[in-house]
C-alpha cells in the first residue's frame, strides 16, 4: 500500500550530517471522479494480515537529473493523476469501524476521506549517486529519501497517506 524501502542489511550511521531539504509537497487525486470511490474499498484477508507489517518501500536511483526538474515533477503529477483513476484506493485513508454488538472491527479504505497521494520534491545537494549505491551497508541518508519513514507499519494508513512519492535531486 505504501511506497517503501526494504532494508535487508544494516543501516550505516556515517554521514548523518547530510540534510534533505523539502522544496515542495502536494497531494494528487485522480484526474476524474470515480463513482465507485464513494463506496468503501474492502480489504481482503491477506491485506488485513499485512496491516501490522512494515511498509513496503521502493527506491529508484538515476545518475542523470532531468534538464528541467519542475517540468519533470509536473509531468509526474499529471501521470499520477491519470494512473490513480484505476488505482483510486491509494488516494484514500484506512478507516476502522467497531461493529455493534460484536467484538470485531471492520477495516476498509475510505476513498473519499484521504487527502490523495503525496508527492514531495526534495533536494540533497551534498549527496551523489556514488554515496547512495557505493557503500556495502545502506547509508543513513537513505531513510530521508522515504517520506513514510522506516519505523511505520501499514496500519499507519489511518493517519498517513497510503501512497507517498518523493523525488530527491
Amino acid at each position: 500500500m505504501y511506497v517503501v524501502f526494504l532494508s535487508l542489511i544494516p543501516i550505516q550511521m556515517a554521514n548523518s550530517n547530510t540534510q534533505i531539504k523539502v522544496i515542495s509537497e502536494c497531494y494528487v487525486k485522480p484526474r476524474q471522479l470515480i463513482d465507485v470511490a464513494e463506496n468503501p474499498y474492502n480489504l481482503n484477508p491477506v491485506d488485513l494480515l499485512f496491516l501490522g507489517f512494515d511498509q513496503m518501500q521502493r527506491g529508484l536511483v538515476f545518475s542523470n537529473q532531468p534538464k528541467n526538474i519542475q517540468s519533470f515533477i509536473e509531468n509526474l503529477k499529471k501521470s499520477l493523476s491519470i494512473s490513480l483513476i484505476d488505482f483510486y484506493p491509494l488516494t484514500g485513508q484506512l478507516t476502522t469501524v467497531k461493529l455493534d454488538g460484536e467484538n470485531s472491527r471492520w477495516v476498509y479504505v475510505d476513498c473519499e476521506k484521504g487527502p490523495g497521494a503525496r508527492v514531495i520534491h526534495a533536494s540533497a545537494k551534498d549527496v551523489s549517486v556514488a554515496d547512495v549505491v557505493g557503500p556495502v551497508d545502506v547509508p543513513f541518508i537513505i531513510q530521508s529519501f522515504f517520506d513514510l519513514g522506516v519505523e511505520g507499519v501499514n496500519y499507519d494508513g489511518h493517519n498517513r497517506p497510503l501512497l507517498s512519492i518523493q523525488v530527491t535531486e
